[in-house]
This record gives structure tokens, sequence and C-alpha cells, in this order.
């Protein structure tokens, strides 16, 4: 079938998703479960009251694949050891498959991987599937170690892994040669006085922000006359140059890897920066900023209205959402939606703007316990090993 991966929206779930997780891996591996004479079992004795109960403990996390707003795939993660993030238990439904939704799904675990400093993805496949691993091999993992079956003692997976690494981000690099001719464009404008009232009236100053995506340092200085403390961070050191002048402290950092310690942070101001992240990524900047964030934490952020995702003016990437995307993406990521509205860009040909305000609730994001190749949990003993 054909489909267009542009449009797949890539989220964290949470545990209201649980049924919907279930029912999608059970329609998945309901082939394979019969081709193998039942060596799936384990799928089908899930139900969505236990993995609620799972979920709600963070021993992982699941990412749910969206398709014209309905979750067509999911697939389980956990990153918390230092070499590698896990991947497992990966469903596709039947009519979604064939088109390059799994693969795309796993690309992006990959760059999740490669933005955390993980040097490896690792998952297993059944050895009763052979066109598992084969798929698996042709996408570049390479088998390192067997396991047997907990379920069906004489049964095994192949373990396998494959090495990742941050790949050349051609926004960013643009951005390093058109820093001063953004600047010239991008002057102060009621607009941004308006986001300023709606995320002031759900965080008062002053408070400690972090602002991701500085550019040349028109939100910071007008955050910092506000009465907040900000910290300017953009990926590219062009902008972090011009950003001086805000005489906010600056640091240079990707969003989807945020280098600081979990709760530190009353705020997170990311106003046209996120929007350059491919809708697979965005999850994995919004997990980090919501790990950042004090329980109570408020988040602002504005992208543009539309679908899909393509490249723009100086061949910068952007990615487009809808609204009700965008409260399903904070959601899934721990935030609560408090304020959202949408404005017209003044200039012509250019989409609307839809601008959030979340807020953090209950404790840090944590990214959960660590796990083996399939999924099993594992002694924080072994993190090591």
């Amino acid at each position: 079938m054909n489909q267009d991966l542009g449009a797949v929206l890539l989220r964290s779930a949470g545990p209201a998703d649980a049924a919907t997780i279930v029912a999608i891996t059970q329609a998945a591996y309901r082939g394979n479960d019969e081709k193998t004479g039942g060596m799936y079992a384990y799928v089908f004795t899930e139900t969505a009251e236990q993995l609620a109960a799972d979920m709600a403990g963070q021993p992982w996390r699941i990412l749910i694949a969206e398709r014209a707003g309905q979750p067509v795939a999911c697939v389980r993660i956990s990153q918390t050891e230092p070499s590698r993030i896990n991947l497992w238990r990966l469903a596709v439904l039947p009519e979604a498959q064939g088109a390059g939704l799994g693969k795309q799904i796993i690309a992006a675990v990959e760059r999740w991987a490669a933005a955390w400093g993980r040097p490896n993805v690792t998952l297993a496949a059944l050895e009763a599937s052979p066109e598992n691993r084969e798929l698996y091999e042709r996408l570049g993992y390479t088998a390192f170690g067997r396991k047997e079956m907990g379920s069906m003692p004489g049964n095994y997976y192949t373990l396998l892994t494959k090495p990742v690494a941050r790949q050349p981000d051609r926004t960013a690099a643009i951005y390093e040669t058109i820093a001063e001719d953004y600047q010239s464009r991008h002057e102060d404008g009621p607009w941004q006085r308006e986001a300023l009232d709606h995320f002031s009236r759900a965080l008062p100053a002053p408070a400690r922000l972090l602002e991701v995506g500085c550019g040349p340092g028109r939100d910071a200085r007008m955050l910092r006359a506000a009465g907040y403390d900000v910290l300017a961070l953009d990926r590219t050191w062009a902008m972090l140059r011009l950003a001086e002048s805000s005489g906010a402290p600056r640091l240079q950092a990707d969003s989807r890897a945020l280098p600081l310690r979990d709760g530190s942070v009353d705020g997170v101001w990311a106003n046209a920066s996120l929007l350059h992240l491919p809708r697979t990524e965005l999850v994995i900047a919004l997990v980090e900023i919501r790990r950042l964030l004090r329980p109570g934490g408020v988040f602002y952020s504005s992208f543009k209205r539309g679908r899909g995702e393509r490249t723009g003016r100086d061949d910068r990437w952007f990615a487009f959402y809808q609204p009700d995307e965008l409260d399903r993406l904070l959601a899934g990521a721990g935030l609560t939606l408090v304020d959202q509205w949408v404005r017209d860009d003044q200039r012509p040909n250019h989409e609307p703007w839809i601008m959030s305000v979340a807020r953090a609730e209950g404790g840090a994001e944590q990214a959960g316990g660590p796990t083996d190749e399939c999924g099993n949990a594992v002694p924080s003993a072994r993190l090591s090993a």
C-alpha cells in the first residue's frame, strides 16, 4: 500500500493507551503466532490492565505511531543503559505493513540513541521467524548472541545490534551561514509579547528558564527584561554569537539531548525552533524537555499549522502539525495542555502558527529501568555488563 511517511506522528504513550497498544501488538503478531505454532503466545497473555499498571511504573517507554490520527504501530524501548537503547515488540497493524513504517520507527529509535550518546541499538528476533532476522540484517543489524525463550525452553532468540552515530544536521548547518540575515529579517513583533503574556500567566517571573533554540537572542532579551533568569541554548555557534547581546548565559546543545539535570528548570521556552525536527523525532525533544522541568513547570512552544514535512526557504527542514496532534504529543511526554491558540502569520504565503502552553504534572520524567534484548527487566547490577 502507498503511505505518506511524512504524515506519520510518533509520540510517547501513556497508561491510557494500553488497550490500543495491546490490540495493535496482538493483531501484528497473530500471523507469526499461527505460523510458529504458538511461539508468540506471550503476546496474547498480556492484558490492557496489566500493561497500564506496568507503564504507570515507567519500567520502559512505549512509542505509538499514528497515521491520519489513528494509531497504526507501536514499539517498546529502554534507554537507561549507557551503551545502548534496547528496542523490542515492534508491531505494525497488518493493513499498514509493507510501506516502510516499521523501518521508519526503527530509524527514529536509532536517532534517539545517537542523540543521547548511546552507541548501539539492540533487539532480538525469534529464530522461528527467520524473515524478521533477515529484515533487521538488511537494516544493518548483526548477530552477537542467542537467548533462550523463558516461555518456551528449547527455542531461542537471535540477539542483534547496530552501531549508531549522530548524523549531520543540514538545517543547523544552514543556520550557521544565514544567522545575520535571519536576525535582520526577524524583529520584535506583537505576537512575541502575546506569547509572553500567555506564558507569564502560567509561570510568573521570577523563574529559571531554558530557551531551546534561542537564535540571535531576541526572545532571551525579552524574557530577561520580563524578570526571568534565562539560559539560552542553540545548536549553532553563529546564532549563539549573536545572542551574546541578550546578556543571557549561552549553551550549545541539541534539543534531543539537553545537558541539564532532571527537574532543573521552572520553564522551557521553544519559539519556532522544534519545528525543524522531523515529525518522528519531536517526541525525543519533548521527553527531554519534560525531564528538565520541575513538577508544575511550564513549557511554551510554537509550530506551523499544516500537514507532513518538507524543505522550505533556504532548504531548511520544516515539520507541520495540527492542534490535536500537538495535544497528543504533549500528553504522551507528560505535559498537560493549559493554553493553546492559533495566530495568522502576517507574511504572505506563510502558514498560521500554533502556540501552546503546557504544564509538567507529577515528578520529573524518567527514562525507566533497563531491559535485556528481549524486553525482560534486568537488575541494575548488570548496567555495566
